[in-house]
C-alpha cells in the first residue's frame, strides 16, 4: 500500500508542473485574425498560405506560401490596427478615414513589422506570426496632440490640488506623507475596455488622470498606462513600482466604456500631494479590467 502510495504521488509531481501564470495576468484582446497584449502593448496577427500543388520545387513551393502567410499576416495586422481604440471618443479608422498621409504612414509601419514566428503546419500550409509594439512610433502618430511634453508635474499640480480638493481632502498636501510611486486603478466588474489614452474622473467628472496629466515622452515610450486581468499582479508590476496607491472604479462613463469614475475621497488621495503626483507624468499607472 505505502509503495503503490509513493508511486501516484511521483506520477502527480510529473504531471503538475509548476506555472508562472504570467500570461493568465495579462490583458490580452482577441480578434479572429490575431490579438491585442495590452499588458505589454504588443499587436500580434497571422496569416496562413497554402503551398503550391504544380510546377514548383519544395523549396520554391514553401518559399511562395510564406511569402503569401506573410502578406495575409501584415493585412490582418492592419485590421486590428484599426480597430485600436484610442480614446473614448475615436479609434485609430476613424483617425485615418479623413487622414491619408496617416494612412500611408501606418501601412508603411506595418510593412516592417517583425515575423517572430513562422511555422509548417501538418497540413501542408505555412503560418506566419508578427507582432508591432502599440507604443513608440506607433504612439507618437496616435496618440492625442494634447498630450505634450511635460517638464514637471509639481507646478500643475499643485495648482490643481488647491481648486479641486479644497475640503475634500483632509490631507496636507505640504507634509510629505503617502508618497506613492504609482496608480492602480481596480476597475474589476465594470466591464471596462482597453484605449491608448484612458481617463480616470471623480463623481464629479473631473479629470483625476488622462490626456492633461502625463508627459508625451513616457506616454509614447511605455504606453500611458498598463492593463493586466489581476489585481495583486497589477500591484507589483513594476510599472508602479514599490508603493501604489489602490483605488476602486465605481463605473464606467460613456458608451465606450473605456473611463473610469472613481470616488471624490480616492481623487483627493491623488491630489493630496503634488510631490506624491510625479508618477502620474510618468504613466506610472496599471488599470485591472475583467
Amino acid at each position: 500500500m505505502k509503495r503503490s502510495w509513493i508511486i501516484a504521488w511521483i506520477i502527480s509531481l510529473l504531471f503538475c508542473v509548476p506555472s508562472s501564470g504570467n500570461e493568465s495576468h495579462e490583458y490580452i484582446q482577441h480578434f479572429d485574425v490575431g490579438s491585442i497584449n495590452w499588458t505589454r502593448w504588443i499587436i500580434q496577427s497571422k496569416g496562413v498560405g497554402s503551398l503550391p500543388i504544380h510546377n514548383y520545387s519544395e523549396d520554391d513551393a514553401r518559399r511562395l506560401a510564406q511569402k503569401k502567410a506573410t502578406k495575409t499576416a501584415r493585412e490582418n495586422l492592419l485590421t486590428i490596427i484599426y480597430q485600436v481604440r484610442v480614446t473614448a471618443t475615436g479609434s485609430v479608422e476613424e483617425l485615418a478615414f479623413s487622414n491619408t498621409k496617416l494612412t500611408v504612414k501606418l501601412k508603411a509601419m506595418v510593412n516592417e513589422a517583425e515575423v517572430v514566428k513562422q511555422e509548417y503546419l501538418s497540413d501542408g500550409t505555412v503560418e506566419v506570426t508578427i507582432e508591432m509594439p502599440l507604443y513608440g512610433g506607433f504612439a507618437q502618430m496616435i496618440l492625442p496632440d494634447e498630450i505634450t511634453q511635460l517638464d514637471s508635474i509639481k507646478p500643475i499640480m499643485e495648482k490643481k490640488a488647491t481648486v479641486l480638493c479644497s475640503q475634500e481632502s483632509d490631507v496636507n498636501m505640504k507634509n510629505g506623507k503617502n508618497k506613492y510611486t504609482g496608480l492602480v486603478v481596480n476597475a474589476i466588474g465594470l466591464d471596462a475596455v482597453p484605449t491608448m489614452a484612458p481617463m480616470v474622473l471623480d463623481e464629479r467628472g473631473r479629470e483625476v488622470y488622462g490626456t492633461a496629466y502625463v508627459s508625451r515622452e513616457f506616454a509614447v515610450q511605455d504606453g500611458m498606462c498598463g492593463y493586466s486581468r489581476n489585481l495583486q499582479s497589477a500591484l507589483q508590476n513594476e510599472r508602479v513600482a514599490d508603493n501604489p496607491l489602490r483605488v476602486k472604479g465605481l463605473r464606467t462613463n460613456g458608451p465606450a466604456l473605456t473611463d473610469i469614475i472613481i470616488s471624490n475621497a480616492d481623487a483627493s488621495k491623488i491630489w493630496s500631494s503634488s510631490d506624491n503626483l510625479a508618477f502620474m507624468r510618468k504613466c506610472r499607472v496599471m488599470i485591472v479590467l475583467d
